[in-house]
């Protein structure tokens, strides 16, 4: 009796064991599991903008949390962040855990470059290799993203929201300003977040990094030098580049990393566009003016200023 009780107990432990390695395995595979719950589509835009779109992210969600509730909230969002190609290292906690209420992510990227002649050259691709880059003037990625989020009557409710990274930042740093320019009506009843975020390395002494993160919201519109602005309701950023430094050690610094971040609540009752653009002043004085027309493409200027444009392909959010 004692040695078959023995091996039932041996059995039911091997089965315990097995059934959670079976738990581990298949809920650490988070892109098995990715990749059988998410729906992958790609559309273009007349604008030429290439748009990747990812359904099926509330099904992701739960089915891992069925595979293992012992992944967080947080590791889950991340994932879906590198999944849909998002960058958020510079991103406080709750704005990474407010895309677990996306059911759905579109994101765009364009590849903006003014070279030696001034010339504005627009790609989906990262186009040129940054030891090539010779111009004064930067190179920058920038993303256009939505997320449809409800409908009431005729009018179709989203969150939109746009990254500006320079691959190559600009010699001057006088005053920047970013916008999400959008051809939809700006809703007022989702709070609107917008963060400038760089990063310096130590170039002699020791190798540190340095970080400079600044963030405003709908309830706090300054920090330092970075603030909202309002243009036809849409919120504008404006701010003045920190000259690269080293907070560690006496010598010099380098930009590492040099990104700007805004979100806010837009309504359509049609199909809109949105387009986001990055202003950079190399001369002269006065604030960066920010306008935004009919079709929701930004344009900059400033009276005793030159301000140079890095504007993306507009995104046609299809109602």
């Amino acid at each position: 009796m004692k040695k078959s009780l023995s091996i039932i107990l041996s059995l039911a432990m091997v089965c315990t064991m097995s059934a959670t390695a079976f738990a581990a395995d298949s809920s650490t595979d988070l892109s098995a599991i990715a990749d059988a719950t998410i729906q992958v589509t790609q559309t273009t835009s007349e604008s030429g903008a290439i748009t990747n779109t990812f359904n099926n992210l509330d099904d992701f969600v739960n089915a891992v949390h069925t595979a293992n509730p012992a992944i967080s909230d947080y590791e889950i969002a991340t994932y879906i962040l590198d999944y849909t190609g998002q960058e958020y290292q510079d991103l406080p906690e709750e704005e990474i855990l407010s895309f677990l209420t996306y059911d759905n992510i579109s994101t765009s990227s364009s590849y903006v470059r003014v070279d030696d002649e001034g010339n504005t050259i627009v790609s989906n691709f990262d186009a040129i290799p940054l030891a090539d880059w010779t111009s004064d003037d930067g190179y920058m990625k920038i993303t256009t993203n939505y997320s449809y989020i409800k409908t009431v009557g005729r009018e179709k409710y989203y969150s939109v929201w746009a990254r500006g990274t320079w691959q190559e930042y600009p010699a001057i740093a006088l005053q920047d300003a970013f916008v999400l320019g959008t051809s939809g009506t700006f809703d007022d009843s989702y709070s609107e977040y917008g963060s400038v975020s760089q990063t310096f390395t130590c170039t002699s002494g020791c190798t540190q990094k340095t970080y400079k993160n600044r963030s405003v919201s709908s309830s706090n519109t300054i920090d330092e030098d970075l603030s909202f602005d309002y243009e036809r309701f849409i919120p504008v950023m404006h701010f003045v580049p920190i000259s690269p430094r080293c907070d560690y050690c006496t010598g010099g610094a380098r930009d590492y990393y040099f990104s700007a971040y805004i979100r806010y609540g837009m309504i359509a009752d049609e199909s809109v566009n949105i387009q986001a653009g990055y202003a950079h002043k190399t001369i002269g004085f006065g604030d960066i003016s920010v306008g935004i027309d009919v079709n929701g493409t930004p344009s900059f200027s400033a009276s005793v200023a030159t301000v140079v444009p890095y504007v993306a392909r507009a995104v046609t959010v299809t109602y």
